[in-house]
């Protein structure tokens, strides 16, 4: 597991959130890793918030000329040194040996593509049935109809330049849309480790879908 990881969060006005993310880092017990922040010009205090880890781990704090998810991860990619990535959303936790146990199984099944399984930050029932039945069909599926999310995903960088990564005209699936291009050329799978999925993601995405405010 000597090949390293490149962590690239993209950011837009997560202040609130960020810190989260990066002292779960800071936690972990794999420590052959980088951090790429790229913010999309955020009106809060985001970077000032993530610059508070420069000395924790390699940091990096990039600006973005756009305000879009999937450019934003591909613009991160671009800075980033080791093989393997981690694309996380700024909003997402985990335990202590997340990444290492994580790490572990990608390189002992030789996977190239992954998605860890997802539980929800709110510990009420209707989520907890919600995230768990599509954790059930990932499992199940996963040799099939591959299926996952961009707020946790592992990539092989080679595999990630050859489907020439996300696609910035998606403004919702961008993120499926990756999985299924890259699934259909490369090993992908469910991992048994899981991460702290936000529901706050899902008012958000009944936003963009409605137009709501």
């Amino acid at each position: 597991m000597g090949e390293g990881l490149s962590i690239i969060i993209p950011t837009l006005n997560e202040e609130k959130y960020i810190g989260d993310l990066l002292s779960c880092l800071v936690n972990q017990n794999y420590k052959n890793f980088e951090v790429i922040v790229v913010d999309g010009h955020s009106d809060d205090k985001t970077k000032k918030v993530a610059n508070k880890f420069n000395m924790k781990f390699p940091l990096k704090i990039i600006n973005s000329k756009i305000r879009n998810l999937a450019y934003q991860r591909n613009y991160g990619v671009k800075y980033s040194k080791y093989p393997y990535l981690l694309f996380l959303d700024a909003d997402t936790a985990f335990n202590n040996s997340f990444l290492f146990e994580s790490m572990n199984q990608l390189k002992k099944q030789n996977i190239g593509l992954a998605s860890p399984r997802m539980r929800p930050d709110l510990d009420i029932w209707y989520y907890n049935i919600f995230f768990g039945s599509i954790n059930f069909v990932m499992g199940i599926t996963q040799f099939i109809s591959r299926g996952g999310v961009g707020a946790c995903l592992f990539v092989n960088k080679n595999f990630f330049y050859e489907i020439k990564g996300f696609n910035p005209k998606l403004k919702i699936v961008e993120d499926h849309d990756f999985i299924s291009k890259a699934s259909k050329k490369f090993k992908f799978r469910l991992l048994s480790t899981s991460f702290i999925f936000s529901v706050r993601r899902l008012a958000r995405k009944k936003q963009w879908v409605f137009g709501a405010k």
